[in-house]
């Protein structure tokens, strides 16, 4: 498109000199300015480039569309290609693996039905042994059975042989009772009366003489559990103003310093607590310390392993080494008593 730009600028030109007159031999110095504006026209004529842009841009357009459609129609062939392919891959697959699974189908019908026939032959030969077992069965049965049965008429013959005369006597009870129920006359009747109620007489004596023993035991029994009872009281109760002696520990140390020096205190109980401990202190000393006997020393010593044993029952390494050195530090030989 063709346009138009106008310019203008003042331009401004300084000038200065001087000048001599001949007849009066003088000079004259001048000096000054002058300026003028300028006005300039540009015209640009962009016809000829305009129509070139032009054909530029329509030939880039066809360009772009012959481009585009060159474009759609490729990815058009390779959409149509990739269908194609991926079809051809995607039955090729399915065939092969229906082909693979129609073999395993195959294998594994042989094998169920060799499996089925091998546990038909299996069922049948399980069957025939149940009938086996069942007539061993029955046979075994059968003897022990028999077996048995001898035992028990032999196990009752010989009960009765050792307990005949329990089995008498049960006989001649029911042959009295039988009497006494079936006899019509009323001399039988009045004759076991009176046998009954004398044997009935008997048996509540008896009854009566066994229940006052009892009696008399526990009543025995109680008095003496009482007595034995009042004597421990006795002798564990101490009366008043009598004298006795008690017994509490003391703990008693003696220590050396480095100095050589012994340093010996003593720490009675809560019992002692009215004993002056010098007292105490000065009794230790005045008395003779001697070694343990050595049944004393026996009998610490087996009460000592049980509580360590007791104490330290478990199995690790630890455990056994604490157990061990305590062992070692233990020596009754240097344990005193008075």
């Amino acid at each position: 498109m063709s346009y138009k730009r106008n310019f203008s600028k003042k331009i401004t030109l300084h000038y200065s000199g001087s000048a001599s007159v001949p007849a009066g031999q003088t000079s004259v110095n001048y000096s000054g300015s002058v300026s003028d504006t300028v006005y300039i026209t540009i015209e640009v004529d962009t016809d000829s480039f305009d129509k070139g842009v032009h054909t530029c841009k329509s030939a880039v357009n066809g360009l772009t569309s012959s481009v585009a459609a060159t474009e759609a129609a490729q990815i058009a062939a390779i959409n149509q290609n990739a269908e194609k392919v991926g079809s051809t891959i995607i039955s090729g697959f399915f065939n092969t693996i229906r082909l693979e699974i129609d073999q395993q189908i195959m294998e594994l019908n042989s094998r169920i039905e060799a499996t089925f026939l091998h546990l038909q032959e299996l069922k049948k030969r399980c069957f025939e042994k149940q009938k086996q077992m069942e007539r061993d069965y029955q046979s075994i049965a059968g003897r022990y059975l028999k077996i048995f049965e001898d035992l028990n008429h032999e196990l009752a013959n010989r009960i009765q042989l050792l307990d005949k005369p329990a089995f008498l006597f049960k006989e001649q009870c029911d042959q009295q009772q039988s009497r006494t129920m079936e006899n019509d006359l009323a001399t039988t009747v009045t004759v076991f009366g009176r046998e009954e109620a004398a044997l009935q007489a008997q048996i509540s004596a008896s009854l009566t003489k066994k229940r006052a023993l009892e009696t008399i035991g526990k009543a025995n029994t109680f008095l003496l559990k009482q007595k034995q009872l009042e004597e421990t009281i006795d002798k564990n109760m101490l009366k008043e103003q009598a004298q006795g002696t008690r017994y509490a520990p003391v703990c008693f140390i003696e220590t050396q310093s480095a100095k050589n020096e012994l340093d010996k205190e003593v720490f009675p109980c809560e019992l002692l607590c009215e004993q002056d401990p010098k007292e105490l202190l000065s009794g230790f000393q005045e008395k003779a310390w001697s070694n343990l006997p050595q049944e004393e020393s026996n009998q610490i010593s087996r009460f000592f392993n049980a509580e360590l044993n007791q104490k330290y029952t478990q199995g690790d390494t630890h455990t056994t080494r604490v157990r061990e050195r305590i062992l070692k530090l233990l020596n009754f030989n240097h344990i005193k008593s008075l």
